[in-house]
C-alpha cells in the first residue's frame, strides 16, 4: 500500500481527482480488512471460550474418574488400600517425630509410634528412656 501511495503521489499524470478516488479505494479496502479482522477476532474468541468450557468439563470428568478408580481399587483390594493409608499415616508420624526438636511433642508421639509400628512394651520403654 505504501509503495502504491508513493507511486501515485509522485506520478505527474495523475490529477487530484484520480488521487482522491485512489485514496478512497484504499480506505474502503482498509475498512473491509478491518471488518474481516474484527470478525476473525470474534470467531477466535468464541472458539477459545468453547475450548475453555470443554477443558473445564474434562477436568471435572477427570476428578470424577479418579475418585471412581480409588473407590474401585479400595473395593477390589481393601487390604492394599488400607495398607497405603496406614503407610502414609506412619510416614507422617515418623517424619514428625524425627523432625521436631520439641521434647514434649516427641514424648507424646512415642505412644503413637508404638501403636503404629506395633512395638512391644520393652521397645516402647527403650524409646521412652532415650528421651
Amino acid at each position: 500500500v505504501s509503495t502504491q501511495s508513493t507511486w501515485a503521489a509522485s506520478d505527474p499524470n495523475i490529477n487530484n481527482d484520480q488521487l482522491l478516488r485512489w485514496k478512497e479505494r484504499q480506505m474502503e479496502q482498509l475498512a473491509v480488512d478491518l471488518e474481516n479482522a474484527k470478525d476473525q477476532i470474534l470467531s477466535l474468541t468464541t472458539e477459545m471460550e468453547e475450548l475453555h468450557l470443554h477443558l473445564q468439563r474434562n477436568q471435572q470428568q477427570e476428578a470424577v474418574l479418579k475418585d471412581e478408580i480409588r473407590r474401585l481399587e479400595a473395593s477390589v483390594n481393601p487390604d492394599v488400600y488400607a495398607w497405603n493409608e496406614q503407610k502414609d499415616y506412619m510416614k507422617n508420624v515418623v517424619m514428625r517425630y524425627i523432625m521436631t526438636k520439641e521434647a514434649e511433642l516427641q514424648q507424646r508421639l512415642i505412644p503413637v509410634l508404638s501403636a503404629v509400628l506395633q512395638l512391644t512394651s520393652s521397645e516402647t520403654q527403650q524409646l521412652l528412656s532415650k528421651r
